[in-house]
């Protein structure tokens, strides 16, 4: 796994399209375009229909984050916990998506740009795959966070504040969880946001393979 900025994986991605597309007749997916052109407009229906849960968390009667006879220091403390607590579920949100695709770490990219980081792996992926890479950081931290909530006696407003983070994080997952659905043939496999019905199973168990060696 490498951390790279943007302009050395578009570098990368122009290069291996221009080799696959001679072999490979591709079909360009552009959902995550069009929500990022409508994330303005995502953000503010997110923000109305977590109000409750944002209420919560802003409350300090239901589930404050400090008590009144906290110390300074505790108050630090725990205001420390939560900003790195925010940046280690988006750092492990798209580390769940580099573990769910296929094997090969010297394929998988976390790339950095400012404030934000996403994980791309550069090689094939199946529908399946993708569908599952695609919605797993959502699962799994929606469960481990239920699960944490449950078993140990953790603050409810940082188990909230880090479930909505996950959430938002999530959002372009779920479009593009959806477009892949719809648009997607069931036999296809994806580069990066190309998809095509061109390769075979055997070509992808050939360049698994070749990836791994």
């Amino acid at each position: 796994m490498k951390i790279v900025k943007p302009q050395y994986m578009d570098e990368l991605y122009n290069k291996r399209m221009t080799e696959l597309k001679k072999k490979y007749n591709f079909v360009y997916l552009d959902s995550v375009e069009k929500f990022q052109k409508n994330f303005k407009y995502v953000l503010i229906f997110v923000l109305i229909a977590f109000l409750p849960a944002l209420y919560i968390v802003v409350n300090p009667n239901i589930a404050p984050l400090h008590s009144d006879d906290s110390t300074f220091l505790e108050t630090i403390l725990v205001s420390s916990f939560l900003v790195i607590g925010v940046f280690f579920i988006l750092y492990l949100h798209e580390l769940i998506h580099l573990i769910t695709y296929p094997k090969g770490w010297r394929n998988k990219y976390i790339v950095h740009k400012k404030p934000m980081m996403y994980a791309v792996y550069d090689g094939f992926v199946s529908k399946k795959r993708c569908l599952f890479s695609l919605i797993s950081p959502l699962l799994f931290i929606t469960c481990a966070l239920t699960f944490l909530m449950l078993k140990f006696n953790i603050n409810l407003s940082l188990i909230i504040t880090f479930f909505l983070v996950d959430f938002v994080a999530s959002l372009q997952d779920i479009y593009v969880f959806y477009d892949v659905i719809k648009k997607a043939p069931k036999d296809s496999y994806f580069y990066g946001a190309m998809v095509t019905t061109d390769v075979s199973k055997e070509d992808y168990k050939r360049f698994l393979q070749k990836q791994n060696t």
